[in-house]
């Protein structure tokens, strides 16, 4: 997940003609941050000595990027373009929030998908949102759900069903600890229609399988749904 840290720090403020800070003003406050600021920027190896060694509060953050769903770590830039970067150096200004790509059009094509900045270092497990009539609504990354999910039945009814993962929507609104609940894939089809599936097509099981036996080894062999030409011990 994203997410926004909070730290605690001391700030030395400046001028202050009471020891108990009553005529501590928003102006001297904002100097001594900026005095801060600069002190960091001139000596970053303090930055741990100020800020601690770990946050103190953390918030998940609902922010998103469009990547390629056949690269690792290619991204489109806000301004148009894609680019191969880093998670760790992502613009925040090529981010958007589930609301504003919900909000979108065009949005994302069959090409690419809306993840969190820190997925987008391996490949995809995608799966396809269709209307009832088929028509094709765009795709959702499984990766965070299919980790966060593990100690329910939900993926190996899911594969049962033939790779069919709908009923796992049924409960994201009453969850926001589910990585589905604000993932913006999933609202952009709200908004178009309803009701839709989401189902790992067959196309894309060789990579959910991938990832599953990544993730939980042995675990594809248990509920046997390893194809009979998918023998890794080969």
């Amino acid at each position: 997940m994203s997410y926004k840290l909070h730290y605690s720090m001391l700030l030395p403020v400046e001028g202050m003609i009471d020891e108990n800070g009553v005529d501590l003003t928003h102006e001297k406050a904002a100097a001594a941050l900026r005095s801060m600021a600069d002190h960091l920027e001139a000596n970053p190896e303090v930055l741990k000595q100020i800020l601690g060694k770990s946050p103190v509060a953390d918030e998940r953050e609902d922010r998103w990027v469009l990547r390629s769903t056949t690269k690792k770590n290619v991204i489109c830039k806000a301004g148009g373009g894609w680019v191969e970067v880093d998670s760790r150096n992502i613009d925040l200004e090529d981010t958007r929030t589930s609301e504003q790509v919900a909000s979108m059009s065009p949005g994302a094509d069959e090409h690419s998908v809306w993840v969190r900045p820190e997925n987008i270092g391996y490949l995809p497990v995608l799966a396809t949102l269709r209307g009832e009539d088929g028509a094709y609504l765009g795709q959702v990354d499984l990766c965070d759900w299919m980790a966060w999910s593990w100690n329910s039945c939900e993926i190996d009814t899911s594969i049962a069903a033939d790779w069919d993962f709908t009923q796992t929507l049924d409960w994201i609104a009453d969850d926001e600890e589910n990585p589905f609940y604000d993932d913006p894939n999933i609202l952009t089809a709200l908004r178009k229609e309803v009701p839709f599936t989401m189902k790992i097509e067959e196309s894309e099981i060789p990579r959910a399988i991938e990832y599953l036996d990544e993730l939980y080894p042995g675990f594809i062999d248990q509920i046997g749904a390893r194809p009979s030409d998918d023998d890794p011990s080969l």
